[in-house]
This record gives C-alpha cells, structure tokens and sequence, in this order.
C-alpha cells in the first residue's frame, strides 16, 4: 500500500540509508566523508541570496528591522530547518 499523501515512507527511507551504509562502509575511511557547503552574498542590505547545491534560497528581514521583507529571516529558516 503506498502512503498518504503528506507521509513520509520509513521503508523507503530505511531502504536509502542502508544502501547507503553499504556503499560507505565499502570504502576506505578516509573516502566516507561528505562535504555540505553554501555560498551566500548579498543582494540588498538585509536581503540575501544562499546557493545550496542545484537550489537557492532566500532571507530578508522585516521592514521593522531595516529589510525589505521580501523572504523569510534567517531565524525562520532555521525553525523551519528544525523540522525538516
């Protein structure tokens, strides 16, 4: 039976992280790291633009704190990071 709508898959996602954990620990130890890495610069005063791999995000403040307003603060993102 697929998932609802909304649902993560668990077995799916088990089924991703041990293939992964197979391919890994197939290496040497010194070839299993990973590396994450974001470039951000600055459109507009508080306004920023992050490039994280193939995706871009974006984070301003509110007016009342000298932004634009035009995205989410970094506060948000990270929040929303927490429940990703």
């Amino acid at each position: 039976m697929p998932p609802r709508k909304g649902r993560v898959d668990l077995a799916k996602q088990r089924e991703h992280i041990e293939r992964l954990r197979h391919e890994l620990s197939a290496k040497p130890r010194a070839e299993r790291r990973t590396t994450t890495r974001a470039v951000v610069r600055i459109l507009e005063d508080t306004h920023l633009e992050a490039r994280a791999g193939r995706h871009t995000l974006h984070s301003d403040e509110p007016l009342a704190r000298g932004g634009t307003d035009k995205a989410a603060t970094p506060l948000q993102h990270f929040v929303a990071g927490l429940g990703f």
